[in-house]
């Protein structure tokens, strides 16, 4: 971007300036990738053969321009690592880290469309 601005910098200079603003990840980041990944391989006993036999809870947290927050829940089968859905709510207790997973072994209206993604009739933008 300097020299698209026209300005002239060295290699060390960018190099010291990403590393200055925490641009630049560690020398020993793969490393700890590598390590991290083996744990997480390390906390199964047998390696899930099949779909239904672990999942994985994710929740996140969205504040709207109103102020409040809506909290997400989503249920992830570990080996097919397909999504079946996402719990909404205003609450994060839990009831909600029950009917996350609950809500996901339920079955579905659209079984023709399992292992598809398609967008809720919510998720689509209408009007100009």
């Amino acid at each position: 971007m300097c020299r698209h601005g026209g300005h002239r910098v060295s290699p060390a200079t960018v190099l010291r300036l990403l590393r200055d603003e925490g641009l630049l990840p560690e020398a020993h980041y793969q490393r700890e990738r590598r390590q991290i990944a083996a744990r997480r391989k390390a906390a199964f006993a047998s390696e899930p053969a099949g779909p239904n036999q672990v999942r994985q809870l994710d929740f996140s947290e969205f504040e709207t321009i109103g102020g409040g927050i809506w909290r997400l829940a989503g249920c992830r089968d570990h080996w097919s690592t397909y999504e079946r859905g996402r719990h909404v709510s205003p609450t994060a207790n839990q009831h909600d880290a029950i009917a996350a997973p609950s809500s996901s072994l339920r079955p579905r209206p659209n079984a023709s469309l399992e292992g598809r993604w398609s967008p809720s009739p919510r998720a689509t933008r209408t009007g100009p």
